[in-house]
């Protein structure tokens, strides 16, 4: 199981290195190395963001409801209005969200929202019982919002107009990688280990995507902090 595991993490991360360079070569445009860090957003982090945040909603996703129903003795009707709480919670968040994103960055963002995510698949594991799955369920729409509607607008953001098409491609692309990664992980690790295993392991994944995220918004922050105190020379 773990030489699977890792086996499908290092295609994971060569297929999103491939689509990246793709990227880049397809968009025809070279970025100048006096703006690079500091001009349009990157094309990798959003790629591996779209990989792995539909990697760990598919495994999550895939057996959520056997979870709440089999293991924790949720009845079918408080299941569904567990999964309609979160989605309702979404319709305003939505709107929080991209507000958010245009004050923070798209980069902080994205972090906060997987950092939201780990908290929810933290939860899942240690506070399952009610009243506190309301909350996890009420996070688990911020989480959503906040990595769909900054992803959203940072895909358009990624290249000129005339390479938006082929942008969204590639992160449709870096998506569906996920699912079926996800979909397929999510019932082998709940049935080798446990549901908590496997909540567990996808909160550790998400968790480093939101370290992995923040260093490239602190990095570009620095890279930005340099060149204005060159410029002011």
């Amino acid at each position: 199981m773990r030489a699977w595991f890792i086996s499908a993490l290092k295609g994971m991360t060569a297929a999103v290195r491939q689509l990246a360079v793709r990227g880049e070569a397809r968009s025809g445009v070279r970025p100048d190395p006096a703006t690079s860090d500091t001009g349009r957003l990157p094309l990798t982090p959003l790629l591996v963001s779209a990989l792995l945040w539909s990697l760990v909603t598919g495994a999550v996703y895939a057996v959520w409801a056997n979870y709440m129903v089999g293991e924790l003795g949720y009845s079918q009707t408080t299941m569904s209005r567990l999964w309609s709480l979160a989605s309702i919670s979404e319709f305003p968040l939505m709107i929080l969200a991209g507000w958010l994103s245009d004050r923070i960055g798209r980069l902080p963002m994205l972090s906060l929202g997987f950092l939201a995510w780990t908290l929810v698949f933290l939860g899942y594991v240690f506070a399952p019982g009610m009243p506190w799955i309301i909350g996890i369920q009420l996070t688990r729409g911020f989480a959503y919002s906040a990595f769909t509607a900054t992803a959203m607008t940072y895909a358009t953001e990624v290249r000129a107009r005339a390479q938006r098409g082929a942008v969204s491609g590639l992160y449709s692309s870096a998506g569906g990688l996920g699912s079926i990664l996800g979909s397929s992980m999510g019932g082998i690790l709940t049935e080798v280990a446990s549901f908590r295993a496997m909540f567990a392991t996808n909160a550790a994944l998400i968790f480093g995507g939101a370290l992995y995220v923040a260093g490239v918004a602190v990095r570009r922050a620095l890279s930005a902090a340099r060149l204005s105190r060159r410029r002011a020379l």
